[in-house]
């Protein structure tokens, strides 16, 4: 999943832009392979190796947005942002895992919800939440 994000987060420049398209791909490929979102949804915040998924692309991009002045938190704050951003995400994918919403539905709710309480305007938020997506790209996971 970290190199799909990655290859599709090639050319945008925008980090709250990147964030919102991360949240949506969670919780599209939960809804593509339900084990892989199930196995994710149980594993991903007790696992060490796993909690790799939260501090890689995400830490990058709540980073930079902080130092543009893009989000109201604080550097300092970031490690809190991640693990909010982290339930937010995971709790979507269960709603979609689950039945209750399509990831199509959930997955722009949930990047609007997450960048609003960044400080994104709720217009803005709005926009980039529900930015037609690339497809979710296979990537070799050998390489």
């Amino acid at each position: 999943m970290h190199r799909r994000l990655k290859a599709l987060s090639v050319g945008i420049d925008d980090p709250v832009l990147r964030l919102a398209n991360g949240a949506r791909y969670y919780l599209w490929r939960a809804h593509d392979d339900p084990t892989w979102g199930r196995f994710i949804n149980r594993f991903a915040l007790s696992s060490p190796s796993l909690q790799a998924l939260w501090s890689g692309q995400l830490r990058l991009d709540l980073v930079e947005g902080a130092k543009q002045g893009r989000y109201d938190v604080e550097v300092g704050g970031l490690r809190v942002a991640m693990s909010f951003i982290a339930g937010g995400v995971l709790a979507g994918m269960l709603l979609v895992l689950d039945g209750h919403r399509t990831w199509r539905k959930a997955g722009p709710e949930v990047a609007e919800l997450i960048l609003r309480s960044l400080g994104i305007p709720r217009r803005e938020a709005r926009a980039l939440a529900t930015r037609e997506l690339p497809p979710l790209l296979e990537v070799n996971v050998s390489a």
